[in-house]
This record gives C-alpha cells, structure tokens and sequence, in this order.
C-alpha cells in the first residue's frame, strides 16, 4: 500500500504564522539554552523528542542511548545531559547563533528545519581559560502538540571547530569533518611572529588568538593577508 503524506490544508496566512512560531521556539530554545534555565528547557520539546547534537565530543563523553553515543530520547534525559554539560562540574558558558532557517511544513502539524548556526563555549581548566568555536547546520524536526509547536527532533550537522586556550595564546586550526559527521579537533602550534615580540604567541596558518594577526602559513609567520 502506497504511503500518503498527511494533508497540508492550512491557509497561506496560517503557514507563515506556523512558520513564525517554529523560527521563535528554535530561537528560545537557544536563549534557554545559554542562560542556563533548565525548568523551561525541556518545555520547548516533545515528551519522545530526539537529541543527535553532541558529535562534536570524543565519543566516550557522549551521551548515550542503549549502546549508540551521541543520542538522547526524551526531554527529561535531555534536559539533565545538556545541563550536565553546561552546568556540570565545570561551568560553561555559551553563546549559540541560528541563521537562514529552511522551514518546510510538511502538513498541519509536523515540520522540519534547516538553520545554519554557529557556538562559541569558554571554561576553565585549572588555571587556563578554553574557548571552542563551531559551526555548522542543525537538521531539525517539529510538531505540533495541544496548538503548541514543540521540537521533535534536533541533528547538528558540524563542518568545523576552532579551539583556544589562555594565557599565552594557542590555536587549534578548522578541521573539515569526516564522513562520519564527527568532528576531528587538534591542535598544532609554531611560533607567531606577526610584528610581536611576545613569545607566548603561537599560531597554526590562520589567526593567533592572542594578537589576532591573520597569517597565511606556520613557516611564513611574518606575512600577514
């Protein structure tokens, strides 16, 4: 028997409304998200919905579902691993950015999304502060429960990541992600020697955290582009 889509009956003017109300939920998940209030962050999901947003960490700290990493199903288990992660032993503080969403109603109650987004994380390991800076795509889907539009579904799709740490200054360059979806982060260091005489500064072909000179390779650090 041939699958059929459920219908799409909703009006023009109720699809932009619909389209709307999924751009401002995304956009309070995010702020929930970074000012930390974990009563209402579980709220903006569905009771099933399914986290796949954590490829970015080495596999063994991922949370896990079953046997398969980096998989959370439900809001409750999400809500405890995203502040975990957040508000755990070592506080984070976070700043992430949604752009360009793709919203496509796919009937009257479902809908999936596509937003170009971009992270940026900073903590403290002893007596240095850590920066990572990602960025990506969120593959999302959602639905509509009791007239509220809830996330159902959250995919980060990452493509790179740029990782700091202070004092000094180190840079760790965008690693392109394999096919896997998971991000490969590492960290190559070689003197800067953009007009600075400070030799704390250090910098892989790219830029220097610490005096933001732009170099465009680790033997050539002189030149700048």
């Amino acid at each position: 028997m041939k699958h059929t889509e459920p219908a799409l009956t909703l009006t023009a003017a109720e699809q932009l409304l619909a389209v709307e109300e999924i751009k401002r939920l995304f956009a309070a998940r995010l702020r929930v998200m970074d000012t930390k209030q974990w009563d209402l962050y579980p709220t903006l999901h569905t009771e099933d919905v399914v986290s796949e947003t954590w490829g970015g960490l080495p596999e063994d700290t991922q949370p896990r579902t079953g046997d398969r990493a980096n998989r959370v199903v439900g809001r409750e288990p999400l809500r405890r691993a995203i502040e975990n992660l957040l508000d755990g032993g070592t506080p984070v503080t976070s700043a992430h950015h949604g752009h360009t969403p793709e919203i496509t109603l796919t009937s009257d109650t479902t809908a999936t999304g596509i937003w170009a987004m971009e992270d940026q994380l900073w903590w403290t390991n002893g007596a240095v502060e850590e920066h990572l800076h990602g960025w990506g795509h969120y593959h999302e889907e959602y639905r509509r429960v009791d007239g509220v539009w809830l996330i159902s579904c959250s995919r980060a799709v990452p493509e790179s990541t740029v990782n700091h740490s202070r004092p000094g200054c180190t840079f760790a360059a965008p690693v392109p992600v394999d096919r896997s979806g998971v991000i490969r982060i590492f960290a190559t260091v070689t003197p800067c020697r953009a007009r600075s005489r400070d030799s704390s500064h250090v910098v892989t072909p790219g830029m220097c955290s610490g005096c933001g000179r732009i170099t465009t390779s680790s033997s050539s650090a002189d030149s700048t582009s």
